[in-house]
């Protein structure tokens, strides 16, 4: 038997999961899809009868493969019988939800630590409300000590929250999101002020044109970028991950799992493809440096990246204050965050 199994072995080969184009072609041309039983129309809440999995032509980049992830779903236009669901016939919502806690060893109270006139998370929250795509902006708060804090914080902002388990990050992301019942969330830690707040709606449209389970903005300064991720692709991560997956390093297993999940990545402005600055704050020296940011550009409304980009260039002294912590050009940096900062594969 010992033997038979290493021949089994054998035959398997060294990497069963990469595919000729004629291995690809005849997949994609056996697959089935969910298509619509009879004329679907605006309103419907999906069930099984309007649901089956049929091998179909000319099937959409961002139609389903599976039903379980349809059922539940508004439908916003009309589908004629036998035609494949596609994300853009659902009336999808999508929100940025913000895990919150204050209990860091190295900076305690990150997010709400003054930079100039107001703290850093209503700094993120300003800019996210710049965003069309972005229906609803959610706390998802630690059940720690600090909870109260950040309860105050939502209801003195008007914005919606829940509180959950201080490890288990994952969990409060998909809580946070179903509590305002979002089919895409919008992902940024809560110590990030300086979002690029422009790209989002790009962000999204590639999620939903494409049915990708995440999408974000390759080489941009930590700190700057936001990842835009489908609910049920979270979902599958906490139930597929472990401990470590759930932890602050969330889409973890999706990065880690490229075969399984869609990960695709936008470039951004050449001028803002500089991973080597540092705009997030998890020590005293990257909030020393916001803080200079902050009051060393006049500018009306909100700073712009070029701005800080150009700002920190032009002041390397200020640049200096944090430079021995680690960038997008750092190893570790790049190897856990390789949809960001790691070399981009055919594959």
């Amino acid at each position: 038997m010992v033997s038979k199994l290493r021949r089994c072995n054998r035959a398997l080969g060294t990497d069963p999961a990469k595919f000729s184009e004629e291995e690809r072609a005849y997949r994609s041309k056996h697959k089935k899809w969910a298509v619509a039983t009879k004329q679907i129309d605006p309103g419907t809440t999906l069930t099984e009868d309007h649901i089956i999995l049929r091998r179909t032509p000319d099937v959409p980049a961002n139609a389903f493969s599976r039903i379980d992830t349809l059922l539940g779903q508004t439908v916003s236009t009309t589908i004629p019988k036998h035609d494949p669901l596609t994300m853009t016939d659902l009336d999808l919502t999508t929100a940025a939800v913000l895990a919150c806690r204050a209990e860091s060893t190295r900076l305690y109270g990150k997010p709400l630590q003054q930079l100039g006139d107001k703290p850093i998370l209503e700094h993120q929250i300003n800019r996210l409300r710049k965003v069309s795509a972005v229906d609803e902006i959610v706390l998802a708060i630690a059940d720690t000590p600090s909870k109260s804090v950040f309860k105050a914080f939502a209801r003195d902002h008007n914005l919606p929250f829940t509180v959950g388990s201080e490890p288990d990050v994952l969990a409060r992301l998909i809580d946070g999101a179903h509590h305002v019942d979002a089919d895409i969330a919008i992902r940024a830690t809560t110590e990030n002020p300086y979002l690029y707040w422009q790209n989002i709606d790009d962000l999204v449209s590639v999620l939903v044109d494409t049915n990708a389970d995440l999408v974000t903005t390759r080489m941009m300064p930590p700190g700057a970028y936001v990842e835009v991720v489908s609910v049920q692709a979270l979902e599958r991560a906490h139930e597929m991950g472990e401990d470590r997956h759930r932890s602050e390093l969330c889409t973890t297993y999706i990065t880690e799992n490229p075969t399984d999940f869609d990960i695709r990545a936008v470039d951004p402005p050449e001028a803002l493809a500089r991973p080597d600055i540092r705009l997030t704050v998890d020590n005293p020296c990257d909030l020393m440096v916001l803080r200079e940011i902050e009051t060393g550009i006049d500018a009306d409304g909100l700073l712009s990246l070029e701005a800080i980009i150009d700002f920190l260039d032009d002041n390397p002294s200020i640049r200096a204050l944090n430079e021995t912590k680690p960038d997008g050009t750092d190893p570790d940096v790049q190897q856990h965050n390789p949809h960001i900062y790691g070399e981009l594969t055919d594959d």
